[in-house]
């Protein structure tokens, strides 16, 4: 009940990277059903996806884990559109201590770049425009004129 009630999408992929599980958060964010994912290489999702698989069947105890907290691939949904996806991967390991499976934890932060981006881009003209004013406007006023002129 966790695991589907998350907003962020939760699957696990077999060693060989074939999906095994996909919540309902999944579904939402990439626009495909757990009918039609489950069985499928992951890769489909991302080309990048095709050298991590590659990986999977290698990452064992004596070849250790690499850490995979929140690195960023981008995803392309069922519609086509391009998402950023902030990764976390871990194995999940058999009695043996072998792994079976690797789960992952994505979230779209396509949204959240974008402000990123935004924002890099008004701090870049406000610093254009108050190192080329003659008269050295009050920052306020020039941050409020940019403000003003992207909302024109």
């Amino acid at each position: 009940a966790i695991v589907e009630s998350s907003r962020d999408g939760i699957d696990s992929v077999t060693p060989e990277g074939i999906i095994e599980s996909w919540n309902r958060g999944a579904e939402r964010m990439y626009g495909y059903a757990r009918e039609e994912v489950v069985g499928r290489p992951l890769a489909f999702l991302a080309p990048g996806w095709e050298a991590l698989a590659s990986t999977l069947p290698h990452l064992d105890e004596a070849n250790g884990w690499p850490s995979t907290d929140g690195f960023e691939v981008e995803c392309r949904t069922r519609d086509g559109r391009a998402i950023d996806v902030s990764m976390s991967l871990f194995p999940v390991r058999d009695a043996a201590g072998r792994v079976v499976s690797v789960a992952s934890i994505g979230r779209d932060v396509t949204e959240q770049k974008r402000a990123q981006a935004a924002l890099r881009r008004r701090e870049q003209e406000f610093k254009a425009l108050a190192a080329h004013s003659p008269d050295k406007p009050e920052p306020l006023k020039v941050l409020k004129s940019i403000n003003d002129a992207e909302t024109e």
